[in-house]
């Protein structure tokens, strides 16, 4: 036997106001009308809301792609039509999704930009002597190890692609592509952008004829004779400070670039390195060393009583030859020689070395 329910006597009052409130929150189920109901003060559980609710045909719409048009709130699925121009205005634009189009790459060292790294460390290992340079570039070469290895690298270049991601590296592969390209970065003209390493001249011209005498002073004929750098003495001061107790103390080194001296000691080339273009003398003469370039090696000339004493300047074209002898010691010379520079000692460096050796035969023939 079936027990038929009862109708209490709120029930149409609940009804209308479980309608009310569906239709003023079109998108709120039957659980959130029944916390809004005890807000308004019923006593009314779940269960009986959503018995009335099926009863009354109510549910939630289904919700639609955005189209630009509202929707009527009471429940409904019915669309609303603008009846007049500018009637129907509504966007979400915090809870519209946008579709954005990505692109994905795997997480992998073996891009363009780093076989163009790799490729210029070994072009570069490949030409350099220094030791410290060459280790370096081969921790480069190893911690690219994953990389791989290309042949073409003018194409390499080409598949170079910046992103956001690698637009810092841009400057460093332009470099790459100087380098490789055999160029030098000068002020010209030109739409390609990177940047200059700015070296101490005056010390890598000291550092590179001397390493270059020292390599080859045996090969030019004169095994005996010692070169030295940066050479010095217990002796090497012009003057001594004497203090009130009479003790010595000495003051103004002199240390010229390049000595080479015989098998007993005895300096028998002073060679004094100047990266500086000549300039015109004080008696009009063209192509000369400064006085003060002229001061100092007469100073060697004297406190190492050597008799040849060189300055060694660069030369972008024609090199000139100056001799003169010291007033005071006309056994002693001052040459002023310049060595040229306008060749690619990769290719060229035979004639290079040779006139090198013909400068440094002028003070060391006369002693041998």
């Amino acid at each position: 036997m079936q027990q038929k329910l009862g109708v209490t006597e709120d029930e149409a009052a609940l009804t209308a106001t479980i309608i009310r409130l569906a239709t003023r929150y079109g998108r709120y189920g039957y659980k959130r009308i029944t916390a809004l109901l005890r807000v308004e003060g019923w006593r009314v559980n779940h269960k009986r809301v959503e018995r009335i609710w099926r009863r009354e045909g109510l549910k939630v719409p289904q919700k639609h792609k955005k189209k630009g048009r509202l929707y009527l709130n009471d429940g409904s699925c019915i669309r609303l039509r603008p009846c007049w121009p500018n009637h129907v205005w509504a966007y979400d634009f915090v809870a519209e999704r946008l579709g954005v189009h990505v692109s994905y790459s795997d997480f992998n060292s073996d891009t363009a930009i780093n076989q163009v790294l790799k490729y210029t460390c070994r072009h570069l290992l490949k030409r350099s002597d220094s030791i410290s340079t060459q280790q370096k570039l081969s921790e480069i070469v190893l911690l690219l190890s994953d990389v791989s290895d290309v042949h073409d690298i003018k194409s390499t270049l080409k598949k170079v692609i910046y992103t956001r991601s690698n637009e810092r590296f841009r400057t460093l592969i332009s470099f790459c592509s100087v380098i490789l390209g055999g160029n030098n970065p000068t002020v010209s003209a030109g739409d390609r952008e990177t940047f200059s390493l700015l070296f101490p001249m005056e010390q890598v011209f000291e550092s590179f004829i001397g390493a270059a005498i020292r390599k080859n002073l045996s090969q030019w004929g004169f095994p005996h004779y010692r070169p030295y750098l940066q050479y010095k003495t217990s002796t090497s001061h012009l003057l001594h400070f004497v203090n009130d107790e009479g003790i010595h103390k000495p003051r103004i080194q002199v240390r010229p670039d390049i000595v080479i001296e015989s098998e007993n000691g005895r300096p028998l080339l002073v060679i004094d390195t100047k990266w500086k273009r000549l300039s015109e003398s004080e008696d009009g003469t063209r192509n000369s060393a400064s006085m003060a370039d002229i001061y100092q090696v007469y100073s060697y000339a004297h406190h190492f009583n050597c008799d040849t004493n060189i300055l060694l300047y660069p030369s972008m074209g024609s090199a000139i030859e100056q001799r003169y002898q010291l007033a005071a010691s006309p056994d002693k010379a001052l040459l002023i020689n310049q060595i040229d520079f306008n060749v690619d000692l990769l290719t060229e460096s035979k004639s290079f070395f040779e006139s090198l050796k013909a400068i440094i035969e002028i003070g060391l023939l006369k002693e041998a």
